[in-house]
């Protein structure tokens, strides 16, 4: 009997039109517009990121404070309603990423966020102040499409879009609240981020 099965070609070359749009922006001025496309555009669509999503919350829930809190002794959301949870977290991080970190939706997004965390950490005191478990989760997130496009072989990150992503997380770090407001976020760089992540 023939073989039957599809034969797939992976190509590693990203859309022409999408490495002229990067090659001719500013990150440090278009560093919005940089993340969404390098993330919309050569993220690989759904199943993408389905794979990050399992890829980075496996190392957000690692700290004791972390998988206290999305367990929640057995009822967290995380364990009772896993799909929703997902789709949520996609939605967020959907809603960041097209809109940018200086857009109202994007606002709108974090502070439900933020009020989550707050009422959280009425029943969790001190799970919310720990800036370097923030940072550290900010600083995976950031390199997370650069460093699983590696592993899978496919191109990385050019420079333009690590100064992007860098700028794009610095600033959307300034709004997520931690238990004390005001606290400092650390890392100064892309490979700040990829020594911390």
């Amino acid at each position: 009997m023939a073989d039957t099965t599809p034969e797939f070609k992976v190509e590693n070359k990203p859309y022409r039109w999408l490495k002229r749009e990067v090659e001719f922006s500013d990150p440090y001025e278009d560093y919005a517009k940089i993340w969404r496309l390098s993330i919309e555009y050569t993220g690989g669509g759904d199943f993408m990121q389905n794979l990050l999503y399992a890829y980075i919350f496996a190392n957000f829930v690692a700290t004791e404070w972390a998988s206290d809190m999305m367990w929640r002794n057995g009822s967290g959301k995380a364990l009772t309603q896993a799909t929703d949870r997902v789709n949520e977290t996609q939605r967020h991080f959907s809603t960041w990423w097209y809109y940018g970190p200086h857009h109202p939706e994007t606002r709108k997004s974090i502070d439900i966020i933020n009020k989550r965390h707050k009422g959280h950490g009425r029943s969790y005191p001190g799970h919310f102040s720990d800036t370097s478990e923030y940072t550290y989760v900010i600083c995976f997130t950031a390199i997370s499409v650069d460093r699983l496009r590696r592993k899978l072989r496919l191109s990385g990150f050019t420079e333009k879009q690590k100064i992007a992503a860098y700028l794009f997380w610095k600033a959307m770090t300034r709004m997520f609240l931690v238990e004390f407001p005001g606290q400092d976020w650390k890392p100064l760089s892309f490979q700040a981020f990829r020594r911390i992540g």
